[in-house]
C-alpha cells in the first residue's frame, strides 16, 4: 500500500468516525457535557471526507492521473522475478539449451 493510499483511508475512516460521533452526540439529552459541539463534528466530518474525495479526484484525474495509472502497471516488482523470468531463465529446460554452450562436453545430453 502506497503512503499516499494509506493516509486516504485514514482520513476517510476519521471523516466517517467524526461524522459519526457528531450524530450520535446530536441525539444525546440536552443537559449532557459537550453536546452544544455536534453540528461542529459533523461539520468536521464532512470537510475531511470531502477533502479526501477531492483529493481522490485529483489525483486521479487528467493526464497526471492516466501517467500514473500507466507508470503502476509497467513498474518492476521490486528486484522480485515474475514467474514467466524465472522460467524463461532458470527452468530445467532453459538450463540444458544454455549447458551446450557453456560446457562443450555435455552437447550429448538430450535437450
Amino acid at each position: 500500500m502506497t503512503p499516499s493510499t494509506a493516509w486516504t483511508l485514514r482520513a476517510l475512516a476519521g471523516g466517517v468516525g467524526l461524522l459519526l460521533v457528531g450524530w450520535r452526540a446530536e441525539g444525546m439529552p440536552a443537559g449532557t457535557p459537550g453536546r452544544e459541539y455536534w453540528p461542529w463534528l459533523v461539520l468536521a466530518g464532512l470537510g475531511l471526507l470531502l477533502s479526501v474525495v477531492g483529493f481522490w479526484r485529483h489525483r486521479r484525474g487528467g493526464s497526471a492521473g492516466v501517467v500514473n495509472r500507466w507508470a503502476r502497471r509497467s513498474r518492476r516488482n521490486d528486484g522480485v522475478a515474475s514467474a514467466w523470468s524465472i522460467l524463461k531463465v532458470a527452468s530445467p529446460f532453459a538450463v540444458r539449451r544454455k549447458a551446450t554452450v557453456l560446457r562443450p562436453s555435455l552437447r550429448g545430453m538430450p535437450v
